[in-house]
């Protein structure tokens, strides 16, 4: 069940020990041009890692086995099986796999966000073009807040015509829960927060809500004055949106296993992965102990060992054989 869920995400998922692949899910091989066996397969990932970006990517990876600081949300390029390089957003994190310290990586494609901040460096005449055409919202506004210029795709986002937005502030298009959250704000000076990348919510002219990734960097003049700040704005909602039905389908179907009065065990070569409360009042034991089993055999009678594991090599083989006995 939680395996389907993974599986099904729209997000990449990685699991590695020291760059070897331990799990993958179909939406990480994809971005990579592979199956998940072509995946599992590799020695380790470092050749889907852009060689420029291999000594950053590794040291990471070794600050953090050794519990020092290391950054858990960064971008870096990555390679496809043809040779293609895209940029990927990575949110990372130590966990425990098999009794053993490995790393999880959650990765999204951002190349198109990256090609528009590209887009921003090119000369005047493409630079308006791509500001006003662009895929995603471009924002700039002076130091007190105020909207000093905006996009089509901002508009349109938010639902205000460019006039309308001219005489607002940042502020006034933040819903007011985030504008009492903890971290960087979107509506703070260039003394605060120079520079920061941030997900927020705007409520829309009609009322409705918007979740937005915000990209902010503040301009200065010669003097070091603050100038203007330059905010590249992509609408996240279906992204948000879909990973909130995720999270509220593993709390719908775990709650329905847990709370299950059929006893249900879940277990990888039988090795006990997960047990909800029925089966461990069946059989008299606590989930901690269940988990700490080396193998499922020991909750079954003597006599019943040799059939039960004749079953499971059966069934790993591809053979047919009963899906329910006694």
């Amino acid at each position: 069940m939680f395996r389907a869920i993974v599986e099904g995400a729209i997000e990449g998922i990685l699991i590695h020990r020291d760059q070897k692949p331990l799990y993958v899910n179909p939406a990480w091989a994809r971005l990579h041009g592979l199956t998940v066996d072509d995946v599992l397969m590799m020695d380790d990932v470092l050749p889907l890692i852009h060689e420029s970006e291999r000594p950053r990517i590794l040291s990471y990876m070794q600050q953090r086995m050794r519990g020092e600081s290391a950054p858990t949300q960064y971008e870096y390029r990555g390679v496809r099986a043809d040779g293609t390089v895209f940029w990927m957003e990575n949110l990372v994190q130590q966990i425990n796999w098999c009794g053993e310290p490995a790393i999880q990586a959650t990765v999204i494609d951002i190349s198109r966000r990256k090609q528009a901040e590209q887009a921003l460096l090119l000369s005047e005449a493409h630079f308006r073009s791509g500001f006003e055409d662009g895929p995603i919202g471009v924002t700039f506004v002076d130091r007190d807040l105020h909207f000093i210029r905006v996009n089509r795709a901002f508009c349109e986002m938010t639902g205000y015509a460019d006039e309308e937005l001219l005489s607002r502030t940042t502020t006034e298009l933040t819903l007011p829960e985030d504008l009492n959250s903890d971290g960087p704000q979107p509506d703070t000076t260039a003394d605060e927060f120079a520079n920061f990348t941030v997900r927020k919510k705007y409520v829309r002219k009609d009322g409705g809500i918007v979740w937005v990734r915000l990209s902010a960097h503040w301009i200065f003049d010669g003097n070091g004055e603050t100038a203007y700040r330059m905010t590249l704005v992509e609408n996240v909602t279906e992204r948000v949106r879909a990973r909130l039905a995720v999270e509220a389908s593993e709390r719908r179907f775990r709650n329905l296993v847990e709370g299950s009065i059929q006893g249900i065990l879940i277990h990888r070569n039988d090795k006990p992965l997960f047990v909800n409360d029925a089966w461990s009042q069946i059989f008299g034991y606590s989930a901690a102990e269940v988990h700490e089993a080396t193998s499922t055999l020991q909750f079954a009678a003597p006599e019943e060992h040799e059939r039960l594991q004749r079953y499971r090599e059966a069934r790993m083989a591809g053979e047919s054989v009963p899906t329910r006995y006694e």
